[in-house]
């Protein structure tokens, strides 16, 4: 073996030097909001104060995208997720958050690495730990909500939640257990229910077919005061915009590609889904986006899949409309909410 010229060893010490630079920039668009206690050994993400899609989608995505990075490494460092920041707290983000840990655990192999911890539980605001705590997230993640926190934090009774449900199919079992053990208990009974659970059955549909987990989750909730009901399905699939058949290029013509709002809007106009299957089709139009038509309540159907949010409303006058937003950053998969006001219906 040759030795080393001084030519070349200086070379080697300049080539590590831009290699670690560029590492360091990449691990920053990472770490912000990341608390590296013992680089190594314990990482601690930070949540934001606004954990809620609407006024601050791009800070929850982030938190998530940084979830998904540290989960994924193969290293023994020990993860810890910081809720204590967190004042506000909406259920679509708590259901997403919910399945992105739960993904976490399921593709881990071990129990060592599975996420079993939370930085000072009785340091959390009240009502985000409540709200958790009614959706169901300590025992999908099989943490512990001791008895004494749960007579200190205070109760909305006018609001019942659906605990956090996941599956892989749509199954006949699947859509009876939803409907008598979870929505019927809290909700009662749902106006035009057959096409409600055909709604929810193609939204499950959706994801076997369309997404490379196949794996969704659920949850609903009913608010007694206002008579609201919300049902919110989410996948981690490869979202609405990229499975468009191409069958359709004459019908999207003129659409960028990059124009996700557009293009899951297309997607509820378009007469047949990209499975290619003949029994299928019409699912977001006539099925999923149909069902808010037939019940002619007041309220909303909002669709929200990588960089596009698709929102179709119903206003207490009976009129329509629908619009689109693009996203600062994606969303990984495709989130489905159906909001009613069941008092005028």
């Amino acid at each position: 073996m040759r030795k080393p010229t001084f030519k070349s060893l200086k070379w080697n010490k300049i080539h590590i030097c831009n290699l670690n630079k560029r590492r360091n920039i990449k691990l920053s668009k990472v770490t912000e909001r990341v608390k590296i206690d013992k680089p190594g050994k314990s990482i601690t993400i930070l949540c934001p104060n606004d954990f809620s899609l609407d006024s601050n989608f791009k800070g929850v995505m982030n938190i998530l995208r940084k979830i998904r990075f540290y989960s994924q490494r193969q290293r023994n460092e020990k993860i810890y997720i910081d809720f204590r920041e967190i004042e506000e707290l909406s259920p679509p983000a708590a259901l997403i958050l919910a399945a992105e840990i739960d993904r976490w655990n399921r593709g881990t192999l071990t129990r060592k690495h599975k996420f079993r911890r939370i930085v000072d539980l009785e340091r959390w605001t009240p009502k985000v730990r409540r709200l958790l705590a009614d959706m169901g997230f300590f025992e999908l993640l099989d943490l512990k909500y001791r008895a004494d926190m749960a007579e200190e934090d205070s109760q909305n009774t006018d609001v019942r939640y659906v605990k956090f449900r996941t599956g892989t199919g749509a199954d006949g079992e699947v859509i009876r257990s939803l409907r008598v053990d979870d929505l019927e208990p809290t909700v009662g009974p749902m106006p035009r229910k057959t096409q409600f659970y055909a709604a929810v059955t193609e939204a499950m549909t959706n994801v076997v077919h369309h997404s490379g987990d196949k794996r969704w989750w659920l949850s609903a909730s009913y608010n007694a005061r206002t008579c609201e009901v919300r049902v919110m399905i989410y996948d981690q699939g490869v979202g609405i915009p990229k499975t468009l058949p191409r069958k359709f290029q004459e019908q999207l013509r003129g659409l960028r590609p990059e124009d996700h709002a557009r293009m899951v809007q297309a997607a509820h106009d378009l007469s047949r889904t990209g499975t290619g299957m003949d029994h299928r089709g019409h699912g977001l139009q006539r099925d999923i986006r149909g069902y808010f038509d037939r019940v002619g309540c007041e309220g909303h159907y909002r669709v929200t899949s990588l960089r596009g949010r698709y929102v179709y409303e119903r206003h207490p006058d009976g009129r329509t409309n629908d619009d689109v937003a693009s996203l600062p950053v994606p969303l990984k998969g495709t989130l489905i909410e159906w909001k009613l006001s069941l008092g005028g219906s």
